[in-house]
């Protein structure tokens, strides 16, 4: 297939958002312990923010023998980018001991998601091969069957990055590539172009929220500064007030369901002020492709929905926001800096700069 009708292919699916989802597993045989009734409390207290007692019972519950328990523990200690103090504090082998298996025959503690593919159970085996660093269709495919679908992020930038141009096309046929993940994948198609990544992620955004989808020109200023910031946010790339792609991103930010634990916490903390809040937040994170990597931990015990509608996942990106720093270790934006964009939500990046997990 020619390199641009493979660019029209995919770039009406991302305009569109028609994606095929295969069925999920009737029954979720690797998940034995699903329906415990600790478990349930347990998901409630970790999605409301409470790590001490919630990851307890967890580990109680992995030990135990629960295998959902076991998969949830690894999961959440893979995929938190921004640990609490509890969690933060707490010496290193407790901390292991919390979230592994305990150490017996071996000085190590190992990851309860190695225990589980070693007793052969498929889920635990696609989601521990999730991290592989060569092109695996199949275990994408595997993942998005067990209805992982937020646990392929990692191999569809493998596959988009290194794979040839059949390889994109079969992504594409076969529905492999999640609709947040689209604009990566269209940046690395033939011919690159400068910023292609940024470029498409605005287009991704333009496509649904403006009527401008086609005018994203890179050499325009206004354009290649909103592309900056898509790619990497603050200090590299900014929306000024001024600049014509900022409604569209702030309406983007406030209203799309990856963006919803931003505009949970704007619109709560900052009714008034809510787009300047979230323009902020996005800045501080780092861009969209930062933002689009909150996940679920386990979307077979928590759909990927109800953890970013949750308590945990605003906090967590609060903290990410307020706790991220320059490449060189210092400072990334001061609070005065902060303030001059949205002065409703410098107290909470202040709060959270106090903490023992900035220092850190």
């Amino acid at each position: 297939m020619a390199w641009w009708l493979r660019y029209l292919l995919i770039a009406c699916l991302a305009v569109t958002g028609v994606f095929y989802q295969r069925p999920g597993y009737a029954e979720m045989p690797d998940l034995a312990g699903s329906t415990h009734p600790g478990m349930q409390r347990a998901i409630d207290l970790w999605l409301s923010g409470d790590d001490q007692e919630s990851l307890a019972q967890l580990s109680r519950l992995a030990r135990e023998g629960n295998v959902a328990a076991r998969l949830l523990l690894a999961g959440i200690e893979s995929t938190d980018r921004a640990p609490s103090e509890y969690v933060l504090l707490l010496p290193r082998e407790e901390r292991l001991r919390l979230f592994r298996k305990t150490r017996s025959e071996t000085p190590f503690f190992t990851s309860w998601l190695q225990v589980e593919a070693d007793r052969g159970n498929a889920l635990a085996v696609a989601l521990n091969q999730s991290s592989s660093p060569h092109v695996d269709l199949q275990t994408i495919r595997n993942l998005i069957d067990a209805g992982e679908t937020q646990a392929t992020q990692h191999l569809i930038k493998i596959a988009s990055l290194y794979g040839t141009p059949e390889i994109h096309d079969e992504m594409i046929r076969d529905h492999l590539v999640i609709p947040e993940l689209l604009p990566l994948h269209l940046g690395y198609i033939d011919p690159p172009q400068r910023q292609g990544d940024g470029a498409e992620a605005l287009r991704h955004i333009a496509s649904r929220f403006s009527d401008s989808a086609a005018e994203v020109v890179i050499d325009d200023p206004q354009t290649r500064s909103a592309i900056m910031f898509l790619v990497w946010g603050t200090p590299y790339g900014e929306v000024a007030d001024t600049n014509r792609w900022r409604p569209v991103i702030e309406r983007w930010i406030l209203e799309s369901p990856e963006a919803r634990p931003i505009s949970n916490l704007c619109t709560s903390q900052c009714p008034d002020q809510s787009g300047r809040c979230a323009i902020t937040m996005m800045s501080l994170l780092g861009g969209y492709f930062e933002l689009i990597r909150f996940d679920s931990p386990l979307e077979s015990l928590i759909p990927q929905d109800q953890f970013l509608d949750s308590a945990r996942a605003s906090t967590m990106v609060l903290r990410s926001a307020a706790q991220r720093r320059a490449d060189h270790g210092g400072e990334l934006l001061s609070l005065s800096r902060i303030a001059q964009h949205s002065s409703c939500l410098v107290e909470a990046i202040a709060a959270h700069r106090n903490s023992v997990a900035y220092d850190l």
